[in-house]
C-alpha cells in the first residue's frame, strides 16, 4: 500500500488493496480494525517529567514487578537524562517473568524475587540508546552512558525536553500463572552507581499500597523497591536483603512484543491530560478508560507522553518521539494550550494548532488514527483568562469543524464545562484540571471512541 493509498478513517481496505494484499494464508479478510492492531506495544511508563535523584552507598538495584496486558517474547527499557550537563552510567539490567504476583503478602520479601519456571535475561545495550527493532539475543555491553539530556527550544532557548535512550531487544517468554492470576508477570532489576539518575514523577502510579510500594489500579499491580548492593548483574536471590519500597526509579518505561497483537494508545498534552489533578500519569482518563478494556487477547495499551506546566513547543516533539518509537493505533492530539508564551493572541493559537495537526499527519502516515480533542475551554489557566477564553472557543469550532472530513474528535467540553466555561460542579479540586470525578466524567465516550477504532 502506497502512501497515497491511505486509507480514510471510515474506508473500507477492499476499495483500494488488491485481495492478494487482504487475504492471509488463511483466506481471511484483513478489515480496518484488524490493520490498528499492533504488537509492539508500550506497557508501563513514568511520566515524561523527568527529575534528577541520588542514592547513598556504592550501588542501588531498583527490582520491579509489575503485570503486564499481554504475554510476550521480547522487551526493552526506557531511560533518559535531564538538561544537566553530566552524563549518566547505568551499571546493569535484567529480565525474569514470574508465574505469581504475591498481591496479599505483607512480606516484602515476597515482591523482589520471581518464582516458577523464570531464568534472568541480561539486558544489554549494545546500541548505545539508540532506537531500533533489532532483537538482540547475544549482546555484550552491560552497561550504559547516557549523555546529558535535553534539546533547545528554538523558540524559549531553554533547554527542555529530553532524548530517550533505550535498551537493545532481548527475548523473553512469561509464564502461566500459578496463583489464579489472569495477567503475566514480568520483573525487572536495574543497577545504578551513586551517582545521579533520572525518575519520572513519584506519584504517577495512582493507588499505593501501605509500606509495600504497590499500586493497584483496575487489577494490574505493581511494585517496585531499592535494595544496595548490585543485583542486576548476577541476580542472585535476594530475599530478606531488599530495603525500602520507591515508588519512581531510573527506569522510565517498557516496550513489548505482545504475543497477541493489541493496540497502543498514545496521548499528546500538558497537565490537563497527564491525569488527576494534573500529575498522575496512570490515574489519567485515558489510562483509566483502556484498563477498562483491555484484555489478555485484546491488550489496549497507552503512552502518556503529555507533560505538565510546557507548551506545544516542547511536548510536541516529546510525542514524536513516542510516535516514532512505538506507531500508535490512535494517538490523541491537543490542539491547543493554555501554557503557550501567545496563548490568548491569534498566532499563539494558531501556532499550537498547525503543530497538532503535523502530529496528526505523522500519525497517519505511520498508519495510526489520531483523533483531535478540542481545547478544554474552562479552568484557571483558559476560562480565567478571557483572552485565552477566545482563542480556545476559536480552536474548538475549528476542530469540531474537522469531524465532516473524516477526522474523529474527541470534544471534552460536554464533559468537564459548562457553556462559560466554568467546571461543572464537583469535577475539579484545583479549578485547573479535572480532579477524580472529572476523570470519570471523560471515561465514557473515551471508551466509545477506542471500541470504535480498536473493534471490541
Amino acid at each position: 500500500m502506497t502512501e497515497n493509498n491511505l486509507l480514510t478513517l471510515d474506508q473500507d481496505p477492499s476499495s483500494i488493496l488488491a485481495p492478494s494484499q487482504l487475504r492471509g494464508t488463511v483466506g481471511n479478510i484483513i478489515d480496518r480494525k484488524q490493520l490498528q492492531r499492533k504488537f509492539k506495544l508500550m506497557q508501563w511508563q513514568q511520566t515524561m517529567s523527568i527529575s534528577n535523584s541520588t542514592l547513598p552507598g556504592s550501588a542501588f538495584t531498583f527490582t520491579y514487578m509489575m503485570e503486564l496486558e499481554s504475554n510476550i517474547t521480547a522487551i526493552r527499557l526506557l531511560f533518559g537524562n535531564t538538561p544537566t550537563g553530566i552524563a549518566l552510567t547505568l551499571t546493569s539490567a535484567a529480565v525474569a517473568p514470574s508465574s505469581t504476583f504475591p498481591v496479599g503478602s505483607s512480606s516484602v520479601v515476597s515482591f523482589v524475587d520471581p518464582t516458577g519456571a523464570f531464568a534472568w535475561t541480561p539486558v544489554t545495550f549494545d546500541y548505545t540508546g539508540a532506537d531500533n527493532d533489532i532483537i538482540r539475543y547475544n549482546g555484550t555491553a552491560r552497561a550504559l552512558t547516557i549523555p546529558a539530556g535535553g534539546t533547545t527550544n528554538i523558540e524559549t532557548g531553554s533547554t527542555i525536553w529530553w532524548p530517550f535512550s533505550w535498551s537493545d531487544w532481548v527475548p523473553t517468554f512469561t509464564l502461566p500463572r500459578t496463583d489464579g492470576g489472569t495477567r503475566p508477570v514480568i520483573c525487572i532489576r536495574v543497577c545504578v552507581p551513586n551517582t545521579i539518575f533520572s525518575q519520572g514523577s513519584t506519584n504517577n502510579l495512582g493507588v499505593g499500597g501501605p509500606g509495600l510500594g504497590l499500586s493497584t489500579l483496575y487489577g494490574r499491580n505493581f511494585t517496585v523497591f531499592t535494595t544496595a548492593g548490585d543485583y542486576a548483574t548476577t541476580q542472585p536471590v535476594l530475599g530478606a536483603g531488599v530495603s525500602s519500597p520507591n515508588f519512581s526509579g531510573a527506569l522510565l518505561g517498557i516496550q513489548t512484543i505482545s504475543t497477541v497483537p493489541g493496540a497502543q494508545i498514545i496521548v499528546t498534552g500538558d497537565s490537563r491530560e497527564t491525569g488527576q489533578n494534573g500529575n498522575e500519569t496512570y490515574t489519567s482518563a485515558f489510562h483509566q478508560a483502556a484498563l477498562q478494556l483491555s484484555t489478555p487477547t485484546c491488550p489496549i495499551a497507552v503512552w502518556n507522553s503529555a507533560w505538565g506546566a510546557v507548551s506545544s513547543v516542547d511536548y510536541t516533539p516529546q510525542a514524536t518521539q513516542a510516535i516514532n518509537a512505538c506507531p500508535g493505533s490512535i494517538v490523541f492530539i491537543k490542539t491547543y494550550s493554555g501554557n503557550e508564551a501567545a496563548a490568548g493572541t491569534s498566532l499563539g493559537a494558531a501556532a499550537c494548532f498547525a503543530r497538532g495537526m503535523m502530529e496528526a499527519e505523522r500519525v497517519v502516515k505511520a498508519g495510526g488514527i489520531p483523533i483531535l480533542m478540542t481545547p478544554a475551554i474552562g479552568g484557571t489557566g483558559i476560562g480565567g483568562i478571557p483572552a485565552n477564553l477566545a482563542q480556545a472557543n476559536n480552536i474548538r469550532n475549528l476542530v469540531l469543524a474537522q469531524a465532516s472530513t473524516g477526522y474523529r474528535v474527541y470534544d471534552m467540553c460536554p464533559d468537564l464545562f459548562d457553556n462559560a466555561g466554568n467546571y461543572l460542579p464537583g469535577l475539579t479540586t484545583d479549578l485547573g484540571h479535572p480532579n477524580g470525578a472529572g476523570i470519570r466524567a471523560m471515561q465514557p465516550r473515551l471508551m466509545d471512541l477506542i471500541k470504535s477504532v480498536v473493534g471490541i
